[in-house]
């Protein structure tokens, strides 16, 4: 039987492909600047293959929802990682009752 790591367990390995497990992509006009989990050091994450971005702006999940929501971007969080799988836009914007998170 083999044993898996769970998700959240990093890699014993030490990577210069990555700063802390997160690989910085380009800056996205819309989105902002993102980072990617290392596909070299990281688990791979059963939800996205470590394709899902995060925000480098904010460390708080429904603040970063809440600033797309504010662009009429409607994020699709990954099950796994919880970081951006899928970024829509929906025609005729987003409803009002999509704002529901206040940070403290």
């Amino acid at each position: 039987m083999t044993r898996r790591r769970t998700k959240t367990q990093q890699a014993p390995v030490e990577c210069a492909f990555c700063t802390g497990g997160f690989i910085l992509l380009e800056p996205h006009e819309v989105l902002g600047t993102l980072v990617r989990h290392c596909p070299l050091c990281q688990l791979l994450c059963d939800g996205c293959l470590n394709t899902a971005t995060f925000p480098m702006s904010t460390t708080c999940l429904g603040c970063w929802q809440d600033e797309l929501a504010a662009k009429g971007i409607f994020v699709g969080l990954c099950r796994g990682c919880l970081g951006g799988k899928h970024y829509i836009r929906p025609i005729g914007g987003i409803p009002p009752h999509a704002h529901l998170h206040t940070c403290t």
